[in-house]
């Protein structure tokens, strides 16, 4: 009889370490499944093959030299809400040449940004209410909590990677047009 108890009782505990193993197996593949809908629904926006964080707005921004002659593109996503303004490129491992950020602030005012939590370099570029560029903090140092700012009053505040302004002659007194997609 005691011998039948104990064939039960590890029969019992086979059963369950059954049911346990199997639960696991089960709370890993939704987890799975899950992380792959987030990182699907994060990058599945493109413009131009270039991945795009889901939820924001996305664009074409053209810089243009004082006397017209010369016009730079690049694609945009654009952040003007608090949420997306306090988000902007922090943890993006990289940047296209050809991709960048605009921020939009609801007024014009010194503007100040810092590179906690962005491993990649950027050119920060402040635009005032006219578009035109009051000025350029160029190579910022990743993961950074310094402080860099507009030196007058900015409505814009485009975000490219460093060394795209010095590549293209980008500075102060250049203006901006973007528009939506």
């Amino acid at each position: 009889m005691k011998e039948n108890r104990m064939k039960s009782r590890r029969k019992e505990f086979k059963n369950r370490q059954w049911l346990i193993g199997i639960g696991l197996i089960i709370v890993i593949i939704i987890a799975v499944f899950f992380w792959n809908l987030v990182v699907y629904n994060t990058e599945k926006n493109s413009i131009g093959g270039v991945k795009a964080r889901a939820g924001l707005d996305q664009g074409q921004l053209t810089f243009i030299s004082p006397d017209s002659s010369q016009k730079e593109s690049i694609l945009i996503e654009i952040a003007e809400d608090d949420y997306s303004r306090a988000n902007g490129l922090m943890f993006r491992q990289d940047l296209a040449e050809n991709q960048g950020m605009l921020f939009i602030f609801e007024e014009e005012r010194l503007q100040y940004f810092w590179m906690k939590n962005t491993p990649v370099s950027l050119d920060m570029i402040f635009v005032n209410k006219e578009h035109k560029i009051v000025n350029i903090q160029k190579y910022t140092m990743p993961y950074s909590t310094k402080s860099y700012g507009s030196t007058g009053p900015a409505l814009y505040v485009v975000e490219v990677i460093a060394g795209y302004c010095d590549q293209r002659g980008i500075e102060a007194g250049w203006t901006i047009k973007w528009k939506r997609y």
